[in-house]
């Protein structure tokens, strides 16, 4: 990149950033290896136990607000335990990513 937008750069310079990617010999891009994160359902969880204690303290139905908080609380040690753990990212390969995007180019030619 050589300012602030690569796109308006690479048009002034007559081309296309699709064009500037490195590319194989048979003309495909070349991929690069990449780390996604790995799912995990604490924030839907969040939001369940948020609001159950949210309904409960609005209608003051205690025991509920109790568990709400409670379930929350345990998220939050979740939250911490997940926060010291080393293998968050799950490695993708370039032979994967290829891999990928030949089915998806696939699925937009005409049968």
């Amino acid at each position: 990149m050589s300012g602030r937008d690569a796109f308006w750069s690479a048009k002034q310079a007559g081309s296309t950033p699709a064009e500037a990617t490195a590319a194989d010999a048979r003309g495909r891009p070349a991929f690069e290896p990449l780390e996604l994160p790995r799912n995990t359902p604490v924030g839907f969880v969040i939001a369940f136990f948020a609001f159950i204690a949210g309904f409960a303290l609005v209608w003051h139905i205690w025991v509920a607000a109790v568990a709400g908080i409670a379930g929350i609380a345990g998220i939050a040690m979740a939250l911490l335990w997940q926060a010291w753990r080393t293998d968050r990212e799950l490695p993708v390969t370039p032979a994967e990513i290829a891999e990928f995007e030949a089915r998806r180019m696939s699925w937009r030619t005409p049968a």
